[in-house]
C-alpha cells in the first residue's frame, strides 16, 4: 500500500466553508420561495373594511329571510351550449327576470374573477354560452325580478362548481346568501 492510501483526508477550512454557504443558501433559497409565493397569491382579504361591511349584516340577514320565505328554487346546470339557469316558484311556474347575472370566482385568488349578465331564452331560462378553465369555480348569481308594478325582488345564490376538461360542471353546494 502506498502512503497516499494511508493518510486520511484532512477537514478544512474550506470544507467547513462550503457547508455553511450550502446550509445557508438553502434556507435562503427556501424563504425567498416562499416570500415570493406569498406576494403573488391569494391575500386573505375578503372585505375591504370589516367595521363597515357589519354596518350591513341585519340588512342582509333580512334580504336573506325574504328570499327564503318566497321559497324560489334556482337550478345551475351545464350543458354543450354552457351554462343554464332556472329560477322556478315552488309551484314550478317559471320566474322571469329582468337581468340574472353570474360572477365566476377563483376559491383561492382574485385574479380571475368574471362577471356577466345572462341572456334570456323566455320562461325564465337564461343561458352563458362560453366554456370556464377546468378547477373549482365559486359561481354567485344574483336576479333581478320586478313584481307588482315597481317593487323590485333580489334573488341572490351562491354555487361552489368543479369545472372537468371538457368545460362542464356541476355544482358541489349551494347556499343562499
Amino acid at each position: 500500500m502506498g502512503k497516499d492510501m494511508d493518510k486520511p483526508k484532512e477537514f478544512t477550512g474550506r470544507h467547513m466553508l462550503m457547508i455553511m454557504v450550502a446550509f445557508f443558501g438553502v434556507i435562503i433559497a427556501v424563504n425567498l420561495t416562499m416570500a415570493i409565493l406569498a406576494n403573488t397569491s391569494w391575500t386573505g382579504l375578503v372585505v375591504k373594511n370589516s367595521y363597515v361591511e357589519s354596518q350591513h349584516f341585519n340588512t342582509k340577514l333580512a334580504e336573506s329571510r325574504a328570499q327564503a320565505a318566497l321559497k324560489w328554487q334556482g337550478t345551475l346546470s351545464s350543458g354543450s351550449n354552457g351554462l343554464q339557469f332556472v329560477l322556478r316558484k315552488p309551484d314550478g311556474q317559471f320566474v322571469n327576470a329582468d337581468m340574472v347575472s353570474v360572477t365566476f370566482r377563483r376559491p383561492a385568488t382574485e385574479a380571475l374573477d368574471q362577471k356577466y349578465v345572462l341572456a334570456s331564452m323566455g320562461e325564465g331560462k337564461f343561458v352563458w354560452g362560453d366554456k370556464l378553465r377546468k378547477g373549482a369555480w365559486t359561481a354567485e348569481i344574483k336576479a333581478e325580478i320586478t313584481t307588482e308594478g315597481e317593487k323590485s325582488t333580489r334573488w341572490h345564490m351562491t354555487y361552489n362548481i368543479l369545472v372537468d376538461k371538457k368545460g362542464l360542471f356541476s355544482p358541489v353546494t349551494n347556499k343562499v346568501k
